[in-house]
């Protein structure tokens, strides 16, 4: 990418270096602010329930003269079988004192697998037909039932959940007159679905965009690298949101996320390196990347092919190396903003930064050390991304037609 030469303008400001270190935390101050549905009443969250570990169909029998488990706070998890499969049921005790007249929901706010939900012996609905093969669900469940189903006393409701990776997991749901739940599953899917569709729709606008490029100007390979990385971007957001396993078997598939994430930073720091005022190609080290990315990537495919648990590879191996290579990237650009502070590079360090900030952040968050969100924030950055590559270009195109 370097047809176009940019011009040296003079050091940033010292603005600059406190805006670059600030925006994070702006940033994860907004998202945790953003990330919050309407509230529920909590006397709808349903904590106590029975478990039986059954295959079966319909609702299996159920100890009734043992009392319900409690689980708030907690989760209850279930590894899976030899087949790599967890098929659990669950049942609570919804009581109601008079005939209801409303429309009641049960809503999962977190999902891990296949549920299906019945109440009082009727089913209401299920997120996937409960046959093999299973489906993955990972966005918020909601499903909706008449009042007449209930009656005054104790009513049973009953989940069947099917996980078909690692374990089944169940938190603690919803169940109660839907105007008082539906408003926030109406937000916690537009935020966890309907954004990132969006999102992804964009990158591969841009990705499309960017190989048009490349097609006209094949010397600039920049471009095509660019083109790379957004399209693993919208491969990692498209695989979180897809339930169904479309490539078997799901221990292929569910390594699929994370390998599109790696290689996203990968191709990223190729792009970098092609910037003008980053010093060009770097042999060595793009072959080292490459080397990591296709090693540790098929390692971590094979771990998941012979065992049905997460791989300790991705976890300790892969997502700390692509953590490296952020920094690597963030590295690259600060010396090329010290070196020739051009407007390009600026912006680039910019969200360079920012995405290796939310990265940690995310991965820390998953064990613990931070507050965990509804989502990985990661996701939303694109739109931070896209914004300076279109600035980028529009630079261009200004200074060529000067």
């Amino acid at each position: 990418m370097q047809a176009i030469e940019t011009s040296s303008v003079r050091s940033p400001s010292i603005a600059y270096w406190i805006s670059l270190v600030l925006a994070p935390c702006v940033y994860l101050a907004f998202m945790a602010l953003v990330d919050r549905a309407p509230p529920i009443d909590p006397e709808l969250l349903r904590s106590k329930f029975r478990v039986v570990v059954s295959t079966a169909e319909q609702p299996p029998p159920f100890r009734e003269d043992a009392p319900p488990d409690d689980f708030t706070n907690a989760v209850d998890w279930t590894p899976v079988d030899a087949n790599n499969i967890a098929s659990v049921w669950y049942q609570i005790d919804v009581e109601t004192r008079a005939p209801q007249h409303d429309l009641w929901a049960v809503y999962f706010a977190t999902t891990f697998g296949t549920f299906s939900v019945y109440v009082n012996g009727e089913l209401i609905g299920a997120s996937e037909p409960m046959r093999a093969p299973y489906s993955y669900f990972r966005t918020p469940l909601y499903f909706e039932f008449p009042s007449s189903l209930l009656h005054p006393g104790v009513n049973k409701v009953e989940v069947r959940l099917v996980s078909v990776r690692y374990a089944a997991f169940m938190l603690p749901f919803y169940v109660g007159p839907a105007s008082s739940i539906e408003p926030a599953y109406a937000y916690a899917h537009f935020l966890q679905v309907t954004l990132v569709h969006a999102a992804i729709v964009a990158m591969l606008l841009i990705s499309l965009l960017t190989l048009g490029l490349f097609w006209v100007r094949p010397a600039e390979t920049g471009y095509s690298w660019f083109a790379a990385a957004t399209l693993c971007w919208a491969a990692y957001n498209a695989l979180l949101l897809e339930p169904r396993v479309l490539i078997p078997p799901a221990g292929l598939w569910f390594s699929l996320p994370p390998i599109a994430l790696g290689w996203f930073s990968i191709c990223s720091a190729l792009f970098i390196n092609r910037l003008p005022g980053c010093g060009g190609p770097q042999p060595r080290t793009e072959r080292g990347l490459l080397a990591f990315g296709v090693i540790v990537a098929l390692a971590i495919i094979g771990h998941r092919l012979v065992q049905h648990e997460e791989t300790w590879i991705q976890s300790f191996v892969w997502f700390p190396g692509v953590m490296l290579i952020n920094a690597y990237i963030s590295w690259r650009l600060l010396l090329a903003v010290r070196r020739s502070p051009t407007f390009e590079t600026r912006l680039w360090l910019f969200a360079a930064f920012l995405t290796l900030v939310v990265g940690v952040f995310d991965y820390l968050s998953d064990y613990g050390f931070f507050w965990p969100g509804s989502v990985h924030y990661l996701s939303y950055t694109v739109s931070l991304v896209l914004i300076v590559f279109g600035l980028t270009l529009l630079s261009r195109i200004t200074r060529a037609l000067t």
